[in-house]
């Protein structure tokens, strides 16, 4: 058998997923599995759940959960995920989640007074502060300053590159007009 993404053969003890569509059933290799887990790490948003690549169907979450089990990177979807989660469905629309990009700790924020654009983080272990749109470490106050000025500019021009994104990847079902 081989990976539909990469072509590279798998071996039957490998670890691979395999596509739940019965017309495809396709495979994804390790190297490809990988890959796309650094890149959900890096935008869970954009990158969640996992999909196929020959006919971007999800990949089963429990099939996906034992690979991330098998090579100890749970807690780290977890503490991926989970955000994403609480983001759609726990949150009110004035409350936005600030992530600290150097450890799993999270807060809620209301963005009603004004938006948040840097994190102290409170974890005992961390305590970085950080840019939340470019998502580094804030050094001093010439620093932040750098950042308030170029990181806050480009702030719109990503929200708009992300929703267009999110968007491009809906399709619109022209039959029952609905989009998914």
């Amino acid at each position: 058998m081989t990976c539909s993404t990469c072509e590279a053969i798998i071996n039957d003890g490998d670890t691979k997923l395999t596509c739940t569509n019965k017309k495809c059933s396709k495979f994804t290799c390790n190297a490809c599995i990988n890959l796309m887990f650094e890149i959900m790490f890096g935008q869970p948003a954009l990158n969640y759940p996992l999909l196929c690549g020959a006919c971007q169907n999800s990949f089963d979450i429990i099939q996906v959960d034992q690979i991330l089990v098998k090579q100890e990177r749970y807690e780290q979807f977890i503490a991926c995920v989970l955000p994403l989660f609480w983001s759609k469905d726990c949150l009110e629309e004035n409350e936005r989640l600030a992530q600290c990009p150097f450890c799993p700790y999270i807060e809620i924020h209301t963005t009603d007074a004004c938006p948040l654009y840097f994190l102290t983080c409170q974890h005992p272990s961390c305590g970085k502060r950080s840019c939340l749109i470019c998502l580094h470490a804030i050094q001093d106050d010439n620093d932040e300053s750098k950042h308030r000025s170029q990181c806050i500019e480009f702030h719109s021009y990503k929200e708009m590159i992300e929703k267009a994104i999110e968007s491009g990847s809906q399709q619109h079902c022209p039959h029952c007009q609905l989009t998914g």
